[in-house]
């Protein structure tokens, strides 16, 4: 106990911690995250409280024109401060709108009001989303099955996703006791030419940080929609052929080989 060797004051169960609001549920067995402060203070400071409410965080397929430069009259828009904002919210607490905020950041240099009504289109999601939390629970997860004990790990990418220079996003989700711990999303420094390159490099990543994130404990289940890249990893590379394979491939074998679940991998042990 804290108290045997500091004075400290017992105040009870955590209710809020760095704008996380905390529910807890004993008799289900369940604890809540969520932050809705910080969804109001945003709809608040931009004039959204009253919008109304949509379903999507962005519209499927959207593209965005990339203009050469701001006009006059846009800079005075707050379009990078509600980007910044939603980028926070969506790296710390809602993964759900991440990738919208990602793209919409790529267009912080040069902006209209087209990209303007999109990051508001985010804003009234939130709008209408703002009670939704992030649910953990001590029994297993439901909807896969999976001990709570391993978390589960996807992986994907939007092969040349961007019209502008063809490069790839790569996004990786990790689910631990029934909901999410890690989340990322993120722009591929290389220009990809194949769906098995750029998935294995998106492989490759997520892995890496996790790896980081996780030294020292095993994670169990890998999931990736493509089968050749998780074909690939299983394989050694030691025939001199696909160059461009072998230091993303050596890459996960050195990580998977400490840390995954044998049983994900069984040919790489």
């Amino acid at each position: 106990m804290l108290s045997n060797k500091f004075r400290c004051k017992d105040l009870g169960e955590a209710r809020s911690i760095l704008g996380y609001e905390i529910l807890r549920d004993r008799k289900h067995s369940t604890l809540d995250l969520r932050q809705r402060g910080r969804i109001n203070e945003y709809l608040a400071a931009f004039h959204m409280a009253d919008s109304k409410p949509i379903q999507t965080p962005m519209v499927a397929g959207l593209t965005l024109p990339r203009p050469e430069e701001t006009s006059t009259e846009d800079h005075k828009l707050l379009y990078c401060r509600l980007v910044a904002c939603l980028l926070y919210l969506g790296q710390v607490a809602r993964p759900d709108i991440l990738y919208a905020a990602h793209y919409l950041l790529s267009f912080v240099n040069a902006y209209s009001l087209k990209h303007w009504t999109a990051v508001k289109h985010v804003l009234q999601y939130l709008c209408g989303t703002q009670d939704y939390t992030i649910r953990y629970r001590r029994a297993r997860c439901a909807s896969t099955q999976v001990k709570s004990t391993f978390p589960t790990f996807y992986a994907d990418v939007d092969w040349a996703g961007d019209i502008s220079d063809r490069h790839s996003t790569s996004a990786y989700f990790v689910i631990y006791s029934g909901a999410p711990v890690a989340w990322s999303c993120a722009k591929q420094g290389a220009i990809a030419t194949s769906t098995t390159e750029v998935e294995l490099n998106a492989i490759h990543y997520c892995v890496d940080q996790f790896w980081i994130s996780f030294l020292g404990q095993g994670f169990g289940y890998l999931c990736q929609q493509n089968n050749l890249s998780l074909i690939l990893i299983r394989k050694s590379v030691n025939d001199g052929e696909d160059h461009w394979m072998e230091y993303p491939v050596h890459g996960c074998h050195y990580k998977i080989d400490r840390l995954v679940h044998p049983s994900v991998f069984p040919s790489l042990t």
